[in-house]
């Protein structure tokens, strides 16, 4: 069993009231039902920051707090900074989640197409 790190596009996809991903849906479902799904703090802040209203936030909040966290450690920090001197163009956000994803043994999951140039780099990107 390996852990899944779902960036906060995939879980916005999911939890859209309007017009929900089918998809990211499933997709999240079954990760959920597997108990595979981790939500680093820089995820869970990125979803919240997206709700429109405080009843919104606190309903978000409910929900994203039933999955385990992985709070960042000073080890991931400095992976975070090995990964950014080694490939260019990395932001920090996104060195961190990778970091946390190496430290977790975790896969990410993300459909911005703008992380697929990291999978050449090692990063651990579930493939679409």
């Amino acid at each position: 069993m390996s852990w899944v790190i779902a960036d906060a596009d995939v879980w916005i996809k999911g939890f859209n009231r309007s017009h929900p991903d089918p998809l990211a849906v499933h997709r999240l479902g079954a990760l959920v039902r597997e108990r595979r799904l981790l939500v680093p703090g820089l995820i869970r802040q990125g979803v919240l920051a997206r709700t429109r209203d405080a009843r919104q936030f606190a309903r978000v909040a409910e929900l994203l707090a039933a999955f385990p966290e992985v709070p960042p450690r000073m080890a991931d920090d400095l992976e975070a900074a090995r990964l950014r001197q080694r490939v260019r163009g990395l932001d920090p956000a996104r060195a961190l989640l990778w970091a946390q994803a190496i430290t977790c043994g975790a896969r990410l999951w993300s459909d911005d197409p703008s992380w697929t140039e990291f999978a050449a780099h090692g990063c651990p990107l579930i493939a679409r």
